[in-house]
């Protein structure tokens, strides 16, 4: 649990700027790290970070009623800390067992809670691919 202590930390104040804060906003901080604790204990201990972070921003966004949450450019750099970045590259296994690498354009986290990349291939040709951890 300490490993989500940092990312929950720095998202009360993206999401404390986001949404206003006040009372209300302490009482639904607190029950949604409460709730999230009482989850994340029940998970063996392999479970990937990125599970958990996807986990805390869809609880987030479901108690503050805001979906923009998950849209917010900082919220998802937070959340995907540790995934690839645009302007890396990536490999991806495919049908034609090519080593193609893709160029990472873009990153986004779906309505789903998924991963969504945006990928240019060596030859130019764009695509996206959704991953989920």
């Amino acid at each position: 649990m300490e490993i989500y202590m940092k990312l929950i930390t720095q998202l009360e104040a993206v999401v404390r700027g986001i949404v206003g804060g006040g009372i209300s906003f302490d009482t639904k901080w607190k029950s949604v790290c409460d709730e999230f604790f009482g989850w994340i204990k029940g998970l063996p201990a392999s479970v990937s970070p990125l599970t958990g972070n996807l986990e805390l921003l869809r609880r987030i966004c479901e108690t503050f009623d805001d979906e923009g949450i998950r849209q917010n450019k900082e919220v998802v750099e937070l959340v995907l800390a540790g995934t690839v970045e645009p302007g890396k590259f990536l490999k991806l296994p495919d049908k034609n067992e090519t080593d193609e690498k893709l160029e990472v354009i873009d990153r986004q986290i779906t309505g789903r809670y998924s991963v969504l990349f945006s990928l240019k291939t060596e030859k130019g040709e764009r695509l996206t691919r959704e991953f989920f951890d």
